[in-house]
């Protein structure tokens, strides 16, 4: 772990910053597979805006279509655009058909989807601010894809 700035200072418990920030969040992030009450709440799901026109877009997303919105490509599954004439898509796919993950010296950057989670508001009532989503991640790096699939199944 890299060194605490100087200008943050040590808690009344003794702890880094850095550190009491990992543990703050790994507290907040104990459990997926619950799925917040509100999300399924009829007095909330009215606030819920509705797409005017096409199936596509009202319709339940898989995990899959979920992925590239939150996490980098993975070669355990191809990028399967969600609507066919979304342009956003069709980009990220050309870049991905192109990207080759094992090249030592690469000629183009890892493909980043141009949509991606971002709220630009405060942290909800679980505490987490959606972007750090992205981010979290389990104790064992071999979990890794099927953690993250687990949260774009919770999301979907």
């Amino acid at each position: 772990m890299c060194a605490d700035p100087p200008l943050i200072p040590v808690g009344p418990d003794g702890v880094l910053p850095l550190s009491r920030f990992g543990l703050a969040c790994k507290r907040l992030v104990t459990r997926i597979d619950a799925c917040p009450s509100a999300a399924t709440s009829q007095q909330w799901l009215g606030h819920v805006f509705n797409a005017p026109c096409g199936v596509e877009l009202i319709r339940e997303f898989t995990a899959r279509e979920i992925y590239p919105f939150l996490f980098p490509p993975t070669t355990r599954h191809p990028f399967e655009p969600f609507h066919p004439q979304c342009r956003i898509c069709q980009q990220y796919d050309s870049e991905i058909r192109q990207w080759v993950p094992v090249d030592p010296f690469p000629s183009m950057p890892v493909p980043q989807h141009r949509g991606s989670l971002h709220t630009s508001r405060g942290a909800g009532l679980d505490g987490i601010v959606a972007e750090l989503i992205r981010w979290f991640r389990p104790e064992d790096f071999r979990d890794g894809y099927d953690y993250r699939m687990a949260v774009c199944s919770l999301i979907s």
